[in-house]
């Protein structure tokens, strides 16, 4: 493929190439990933082992469902690349090695895994994919009316109220798990994430007053 570089306005040459994806395709006419096949393009039969050549993230997310090899993981993006063998222990499941206590030493999944060796009792690692590990603790959530807000002082963002069922665990959690109600899913503070808001990503007046 010819490599281009901004000249102005314009797209000009370079004068050198760079290897293109190599993609899959069911009828022969447009890849996988839908993207028309040129004339010119070299086309290899349609084989069982697609998955051993193509390197296109797309094409191979769009045939997984039918056309999963067996044995491998499904890529996680697009530089999954060439694809990698899934745990022998627990075949069909396309489970990362990583995750397998035979296949992986304690001190790599200790490397990988800030919640190794697990504080809440897990005898395997996290799948760092997953947001809550499988061990989290998820607190009940006090009844709220639909449409109504927590009686006054009840109100806790999802971190306050997961962090307290689980004090030792870690998360990474997603931003908005500061600034909503665990409990009536409205928004809250995002400075002391108690008070209720109007809306998100919003202080209340007293956290605002201190600064």
């Amino acid at each position: 493929m010819p490599v281009r570089r901004r000249d102005g306005s314009r797209w000009v040459s370079t004068g050198s190439t760079a290897p293109t994806k190599r993609h899959v395709s069911i009828d022969g006419t447009r890849t996988a990933c839908s993207k028309p096949i040129p004339a010119d393009a070299t086309i290899v039969a349609v084989t069982p082992d697609w998955h051993e050549h193509a390197d296109c993230y797309n094409c191979a997310n769009r045939v997984w469902p039918d056309h999963a090899p067996r044995g491998y993981m499904r890529p996680a993006n697009g530089a999954d690349f060439p694809l990698r063998r899934e745990c022998p222990h627990a075949p069909g499941r396309g489970l990362d090695p990583v995750y397998c206590a035979q296949c992986t030493p304690a001190s790599v999944r200790a490397a990988r895994d800030p919640n190794w060796s697990c504080p809440n009792g897990c005898t395997e690692p996290h799948e760092l994919t997953r947001r809550y590990p499988r061990c989290t603790v998820f607190p009940p959530a006090r009844p709220v009316t639909d449409g109504q807000r927590c009686h006054p002082g009840q109100c806790e963002s999802v971190e306050r109220a997961i962090g307290h069922a689980n004090p030792e665990l870690f998360f990474d959690l997603a931003d908005g798990a500061r600034i909503c109600c665990y409990h009536c899913q409205e928004p809250v503070c995002v400075s002391c994430q108690t008070a209720p808001v109007q809306e998100m990503v919003a202080i209340c007046d007293p956290c605002a007053a201190t600064g």
